[in-house]
């Protein structure tokens, strides 16, 4: 299981010491990110991605719930009012009700958890919002992710560079 560690480092020159640091405690650099306001130039070191910076995964998650929940009622709908009654979709006539439901939940699932993980990616993310007055005042957030079992050496390696949050 990973973890991810979150430290809030008060400049570029901390920033660069500190992930020397952490690649000579043997973690990877493909694990090491950082977040900074925007328009900062980070250099060489590496911006941290839509999944760690934005709310892309917690909302798309979310839109799954809500696309299978509006997904069933369509379904209960489809199933409920007569094909006289409303133009009911063409594999409807054939179809069990079992099908109808899995197809509209499934669609409905779908549909809506793209949607909203568009929207996400333009949302903070809120695991992140303790530091985000932090970084919008000039400090970066370094975000490393290890095994859980290397997580005590990475956090007594980082508690000269920052304060641990």
């Amino acid at each position: 299981m990973k973890m991810k560690l979150e430290f809030m480092l008060p400049s570029m020159e901390t920033a660069y010491q500190a992930r020397k640091e952490v690649l000579a405690a043997s973690v990877d650099d493909k694990y090491i990110h950082f977040l900074a306001k925007p328009g900062t130039d980070l250099g060489s070191l590496k911006l941290a991605t839509a999944f760690e910076g934005t709310n892309l995964m917690h909302e798309g998650e979310r839109g799954v719930l809500y696309g299978a929940g509006f997904g069933l009622l369509a379904g209960l709908y489809v199933l409920k009012f007569p094909p006289w009654l409303t133009v009911s979709p063409a594999w409807y006539a054939s179809s069990p009700w079992y099908v109808i439901l899995a197809i509209t939940i499934f669609v409905g699932a779908i549909s809506v958890a793209i949607g909203a993980a568009l929207l996400g990616v333009n949302i903070f993310n809120t695991d992140l919002n303790v530091h985000k007055y932090r970084i919008n005042n000039g400090e970066i957030l370094m975000i490393v992710t290890v095994p859980f079992y290397r997580a005590k050496k990475i956090r007594k390696v980082m508690n000269r560079f920052c304060q641990l949050r």
